[in-house]
């Protein structure tokens, strides 16, 4: 992901429905992030359909049912940090996802690193960016 991607996908309103960002340029996933946030806000200016978690401190079905939620108004924006992408005990629930998509949410895993071998990273990229 770069901050020229992101401005992209919000100038063409194809924002994928699943990403994961990866890299140590904190300030350009800091940006992208504020980037999208505006988009939701102005479909919602209450913010009530964007939701930022860390991984560290709520589970990933936790986070999964909040992208799962429908939003009857607006889209909805979900955002990740601290993601563990080596962790592979969460492969299965996540690759589930990617193929049952809420199409109203917009769901962002960030991380540092990220192994572009494992199939879990293959399926985002396949259905999101």
């Amino acid at each position: 992901m770069t901050l020229e991607m992101v401005k992209n996908y919000i100038s063409s309103d194809s924002i994928p429905p699943v990403s994961l960002w990866y890299g140590e340029d904190r300030y350009s996933i800091v940006e992208a992030l504020q980037l999208l946030k505006n988009v939701f806000l102005d479909e919602d200016p209450s913010g009530s359909q964007i939701e930022f978690f860390s991984a560290k401190e709520v589970s990933l079905s936790f986070v999964l049912d909040a992208a799962n939620t429908c939003s009857f108004f607006s889209r909805k924006l979900v955002a990740v940090d601290d993601f563990d992408c080596n962790d592979t005990s969460n492969d299965d629930i996540l690759l589930d996802y990617c193929q049952n998509l809420n199409p109203s949410t917009c769901l962002i895993f960030i991380t540092e690193k990220a192994n572009r071998g494992r199939k879990l990273f293959k399926e985002i990229s396949r259905v999101g960016n």
